[in-house]
């Protein structure tokens, strides 16, 4: 569960800081704001589901696997190029793959903290 949430909490500064960029880079405008609640729910209940599916597929199953065929570093860097490639955002793939490292990374050193 904490990684679950971690998970979803890591997601979501990522693209609001991707949101501030694009802004401050003039790639998004905003021309008026109106917020729809109930879109804004349904949203952020998809954005649960996706990082909880995302986690479960990346974090406990093709990680694990990576680790048991080869070395802790080998499997951090085909996990996150793996990640990469089956995002839609395809601004920088050498970015991602960096961003995929650094969380991957950061599982990595709390779980061995959960287990001890």
């Amino acid at each position: 569960v904490i990684f679950l949430f971690s998970g979803f909490l890591i997601a979501s500064f990522s693209l609001i800081f991707l949101y501030i960029l694009e802004l401050g880079f003039k790639l998004l405008s905003i021309k008026s704001l109106n917020i729809d609640f109930v879109l804004f729910l349904k949203c952020l209940l998809l954005s649960f589901f996706v990082a909880v599916i995302e986690e479960l597929l990346f974090r406990n199953f093709i990680f694990k696997v990576l680790c048991s065929n080869y070395s802790l570093k080998v499997s951090i860097i085909i996990s996150s190029y793996i990640y990469a490639q089956l995002h839609f955002l395809k601004f920088n793939l050498i970015i991602q793959v960096l961003e995929q490292i650094i969380i991957v990374t950061m599982f990595n050193n709390n779980k061995k903290k959960l287990i001890k």
